[in-house]
């Protein structure tokens, strides 16, 4: 039944295909419209608005955010794994990167793009907070695909044909432009107006934030954080600069207060994790989550995994190792699934993150807002995890300075276990202490970064490409024809062919000036620095 299941997806994608090979046309190559052709109202901006926050994870079909960001990102992150041999066991999952799947990742990002530059223009006068809005959500979606694969259309984007590649540093800077100014705007009209709410757009704001204005300020902080740690490494300055700004603006960032940053997935549009994972069966609990959970007796593994059914380890949590052999979509199908119910709503930023973002702030030596240290903010993001995943008080866990992940045992082949004393499994402990030297204060913040962002494995990987945080397990079966070293980790994904066959010169050209010619998966980005983690 898979099987007759993954062949009619492949029919539906190749169907696709036809479709995407155009509308990438039309995103890179013919954006020009007569804006005073596009309708006036709310009803519009509404509906833009809820069309561009279901697009930065595709929600439904659940196939396309298969493609999207399961079959890569998810399963990089560690968080993630699948049990079904596609494509004959040859695929993203151990390196051989598949150019019909990789075009889904900027497709969707670039819808969201469209969608703002249709309504800009009524927007910037008429509606300056619904525009502020769709900025922070261009800004959420498009970091994520420049992550990706690297610089992209977009200083320009919509300017005219085949337009020019910008730098990650270019783009990087003019986020930070583009969210100083955002804020500025909802700022203004809070305290104009004392308006806490999008008014006439509420209603279709689909996030948890429901057009509250205070919570939005605080959403592009934290994105503005995230961005400026994630540039740290190449340009510390303007990161510290960026940085202290977004902490220290009228509102700040996200606290516990304010919960996660969710896209509803109401029925009938499922959240398609649940679907991947409890419907498909397609997508398992990653073995690194089963390790550092494990081993950490944290309570948020029953949150986030479902009990084996595995005969071998039934009623366990039990994770499957990637890039392992794979020889049918049966042998590892009974391990724990991810615990995702059909109608949660898709994580895209947590509150804890915002405190992680800052203890990293502090480690740098910043201005993290008056009275913060590491530590506390370290803490403060663990027990706001804690809260957000409802398992109570979190203070005998952070007092545990002697546990560490658990060594991983595959009860199918023993010779992918990892076990104690692997270089790749972490000793990193929880109790913080502040006579470590910096480098271990930072795997210790990222360690339970990672833990407290989960199933969000677009952010968990870009960070630990970054950092080399928290410590992975190297896939056993590298399929990348040489391109990553074995016992390496992917860095990005090259360009696909949806992008290079619509904008074949610009595209060459931004491979020939940022990866010195060779649009490789073992290529570093811009934010990785000189020499990269991994």
């Amino acid at each position: 039944m898979h099987t007759i299941r993954y062949i009619h997806h492949l029919i539906l994608f190749a169907a696709f295909l036809a479709i995407l090979s155009t509308s990438c046309k039309k995103e890179l190559e013919n954006i020009n419209y007569d804006q005073k052709a596009i309708p006036d109202g709310p009803y519009l901006g509404g509906l833009m608005l809820s069309s561009m926050e279901k697009n930065i994870l595709i929600i439904n079909p659940a196939w396309q955010y298969q493609l999207q960001q399961n079959l890569n990102a998810d399963i990089y992150s560690g968080y993630m794994a699948t049990a079904s041999a596609f494509a004959a066991d040859i695929n993203n999952t151990n390196y051989f990167m598949m150019d019909g799947w990789n075009g889904f990742i900027s497709s969707v990002p670039f819808t969201v793009m469209n969608n703002w530059l249709i309504v800009r223009g009524i927007t910037q006068k008429k509606f300056p907070e619904l525009n502020a809005i769709n900025t922070i959500l261009k800004i959420i979606a498009f970091h994520r695909v420049a992550d990706v694969h690297g610089p992209m259309p977009y200083l320009k984007y919509g300017d005219g044909n085949d337009v020019p590649f910008d730098g990650l540093d270019q783009m990087y800077y003019s986020f930070f432009s583009e969210l100083t100014a955002a804020t500025h705007v909802l700022d203004s009209i809070v305290i104009k107006n004392d308006a806490n709410t999008l008014h006439n757009w509420e209603a279709y704001d689909v996030s948890s934030y429901a057009g509250d204005f205070k919570k939005w300020i605080k959403l592009s902080n934290t994105l503005r954080l995230r961005l400026a740690i994630r540039i740290a490494g190449v340009d510390a300055a303007r990161a510290k600069t960026e940085a202290e700004s977004a902490v220290n603006n009228t509102y700040g960032v996200l606290s516990d207060t304010e919960g996660p940053f969710t896209i509803s997935c109401a029925t009938p549009a499922l959240n398609p994790l649940y679907t991947l994972n409890s419907v498909w069966g397609d997508c398992s609990l990653g073995a690194p989550v089963e390790s550092y959970l494990k081993g950490y007796k944290d309570p948020r593994l029953a949150k986030f995994a479902l009990p084996a059914t595995d005969t071998d380890v039934a009623g366990e949590f039990k994770g499957i190792r990637n890039g392992i052999e794979t020889p049918n979509s049966q042998l590892y199908r009974g391990y724990s699934h991810c615990a995702i119910g059909q109608n949660d709503g898709l994580i895209v930023m947590t509150a804890a993150e915002a405190y992680f973002l800052k203890a990293e702030g502090v480690l740098n030596g910043w201005n993290m807002g008056s009275g913060a240290t590491a530590m506390s903010l370290y803490n403060a993001g663990i027990a706001a995890s804690f809260k957000q995943w409802g398992t109570g008080d979190a203070t005998a866990y952070l007092a545990d300075n002697t546990s560490t992940a658990a060594p991983w045992v595959d009860t199918k082949k023993a010779s992918n276990s990892v076990l104690a004393g692997d270089p790749n499994l972490s000793t990193i402990t929880i109790q913080w202490n502040d006579a470590d030297a910096n480098d271990k204060k930072l795997e210790r913040i990222i360690t339970q970064k990672w833990i407290a962002m989960f199933p969000e494995g677009e952010e968990a990987w870009t960070e630990f490409r970054r950092t080399g945080y928290p410590k992975q397990f190297p896939v056993l079966i590298n399929s990348s024809g040489g391109e990553i070293p074995n016992g390496k980790f992917i860095r990005r994904i090259p360009y696909p062919t949806s992008i290079t066959s619509s904008s074949p010169v610009q595209s060459k050209a931004a491979i020939s000036k940022y990866f010195n010619g060779h649009d490789g998966s073992y290529s570093p980005l811009w934010w990785m620095g000189a020499t990269p983690k991994n």
